[in-house]
């Protein structure tokens, strides 16, 4: 049986202790190895054996299909399936002092909170030796498992709506890697680890698995990593039966061709990377059907392939080269990704950049393939200077596109069409469009083009206890803070209902968060002289409006202004304004 041997493990000395203690016991035996059969990845020696080249029909990507006696998942993932114990890939997209929001296949969202990265981090989290925006990154790949799922709640203003919540997941190893023993960690299985300590040579690692730490040695680090600081690996070696040699150039290997002969769904990790083997004959529009290993079975969604096979299934080759985006124990849940840019794992600039292309900016498309059921259009962007095909597409849908009634005569293959880039896909590699005259034309497309103290629409989409959040033509996210909902203080229940229109002007715009936050009060929205929104000596002299924020000891107070602009008003004036009032 080949698997972690009982040889001892000379660890590279250097002066940092290690911490052998990983918070919970193990059943495990005779040196930590698991005495379960069934987990025993390896003890077959020959090369995995060419796929099957069963034909599968799959007249419609939305069912589950039984090849084999086993069922292939082929549906979308939304937040309904992200159920307590699914584990997935997600992408880095913005970061926040309490939390990181992460992005997942098929445009999920899910939210991971400073206290579920591990104890470790948040030790040092508390005592301010580290933080989020110092050990994040925007398009950095981070595993991770659903703790906590979407609840659904009822509020007597929303009439009848449900107000949705992002799932909890955590990215801690002790939660993400429980299920793991010695006998499943496979040599090129991606982990998510912890850096517990420093030594001479390399980083120890806190994996999760009772009894095992992980090693990742200088040469194998593609940066600096320092305590406490969350890493993703994939493992290198199995020489002892405590320590595992890890590398973070997780994108340089495959999972093993021993473990594929024996592979089982259970056995695979978010992150991991297969050379799959594709049906000779595509048997689907939506995508690709492959086989793993072991008569395991999958599916590669059409927008989860490279943008050249997306133009044509029948160039997709003999092997794909694939990393699983998600997976669930005892569930059939297996989402594959065969896109270069989140292939490229431990490369997160190639995530965040979008060849060039900001929301707002307009582009013409050519038609690559249309879905009337969904519906959906796809395009391919233009080429530049006679270079390759490129590694994004746009996609547009029903609520963006223009005669959706007429799609297929509208929208004819290879067909030419001005869009407008409406939103940013980091993990799906796209830019989702519009089609529509009028968004084509609307100046207000992005918060890049929010002007503080500009007049705007905006739509109630949630109501809770600290005010209400809105969008703005549909495509830019907007927050009216509860001081800003009424001049006087009110029920914002009595003031806002779900889907209600309001004016308000733009009170300050959030680069950080890429958001929009507003006003309501009708002091400020039916204001008709001039108003400040700038630290300007134009301004001296000008008669505006603003709002108190804060009285000081002394009787004088803080007066905040539009984008952020803050004034000071003498004690004297003050007093003098308030009797005026009174």
């Amino acid at each position: 049986m080949m698997g972690i041997s009982k040889q001892e493990f000379d660890f590279p000395r250097g002066g940092a202790s290690v911490d052998p203690s990983h918070g919970k016991k193990s059943k495990v035996s005779n040196g930590c190895i698991s005495t379960h059969a069934k987990n025993q990845l390896f003890g077959v020696s020959k090369k995995r054996k060419a796929g099957s080249t069963t034909s599968v029909v799959a007249d419609t990507p939305s069912k589950k299909r039984k090849v084999e006696g086993a069922s292939i998942w082929t549906r979308a993932v939304t937040q309904k399936y992200l159920k307590d114990g699914v584990m997935g890939l997600g992408v880095v997209v913005e970061i926040y002092e309490e939390c990181v929001l992460l992005e997942t296949a098929y445009s999920c969202r899910v939210k991971l909170p400073a206290t579920q990265i591990s104890t470790i981090f948040t030790d040092l989290l508390r005592s301010q030796q580290i933080s989020l925006d110092s050990t994040f990154i925007v398009g950095q790949m981070v595993p991770f498992r659903v703790m906590k799922e979407v609840e659904e709640k009822r509020n007597p203003s929303d009439n009848g709506k449900a107000l949705e919540n992002l799932p909890i997941v955590s990215c801690d190893p002790s939660k993400l890697n429980a299920h793991l023993t010695t006998s499943t960690l496979f040599q090129g299985l991606v982990l998510h680890a912890i850096v517990s300590s420093h030594e001479e040579k390399g980083a120890i690692l806190d994996i999760g698995v009772p009894c095992v730490q992980g090693f990742l040695p200088i040469k194998k680090q593609k940066y600096d990593i320092k305590v406490g600081q969350p890493v993703l690996v994939r493992v290198d070696s199995l020489s002892t039966s405590r320590v595992v040699i890890v590398d973070s150039f997780v994108e340089q290997g495959n999972l093993s061709l021993e473990a594929c002969a024996n592979l089982q769904l259970s056995h695979l990790m978010p992150g991991t990377i297969i050379e799959c083997q594709p049906d000779v004959k595509p048997s689907a529009s939506s995508g690709v059907f492959v086989t793993l290993g072991n008569a395991v079975r999958g599916f590669v969604a059409r927008n989860h392939l490279p943008a050249h096979l997306r133009l044509d299934l029948a160039k997709v080759g003999k092997i794909l080269r694939c990393v699983v985006m998600f997976c669930q124990q005892n569930n059939s849940l297996l989402v594959l990704s065969a896109h270069p840019d989140v292939l490229a794992i431990s490369k997160p600039e190639r995530r965040a950049s979008f060849l060039g292309y900001s929301i707002g900016d307009t582009i013409s498309c050519k038609v690559i393939y249309v879905i009337p059921s969904t519906p959906l259009v796809c395009f391919s962007l233009p080429e530049t200077n006679g270079e390759k095909i490129p590694t994004l597409v746009a996609v547009s849908y029903k609520k963006y596109l223009r005669k959706v009634d007429q799609l297929e005569s509208f929208y004819p293959i290879g067909s030419e069409h001005k869009c407008r880039i409406i939103s940013l896909r980091y993990a799906d590699r796209c830019l989702v469009v519009s089609t529509r005259v009028d968004i084509i034309k609307h100046k207000f497309v992005s918060f890049k083009d929010a002007v503080p103290g500009d007049l705007v629409s905006a739509k109630i989409t949630k109501i809770h206890g600290r005010g209400a959040q809105v969008t703005i033509n549909e495509t830019v996210k907007g927050f009216i803070p509860l001081d800003h909902i009424s001049d006087k203080k009110i029920a914002i229940e009595k003031v806002f209902t779900i889907g209600k229109h309001v004016k308000c002007r733009v009170w300050s715009v959030s680069e950080r968060m890429k958001r929009v936050w507003l006003s309501a009060r009708p002091s400020l929205v039916n204001y008709k002289g001039c108003l400040i929104s700038s630290y300007n000596s134009d301004n001296e002299g000008v008669v505006t409006v603003g709002v108190v924020t804060k009285i000081l000891e002394t009787d004088a107070a803080i007066i905040q202004f539009f984008g952020n602009v803050r004034g000071l008003l003498v004690a004297s004036e003050a007093k003098r304004m308030a009797s005026e009032i009174k």
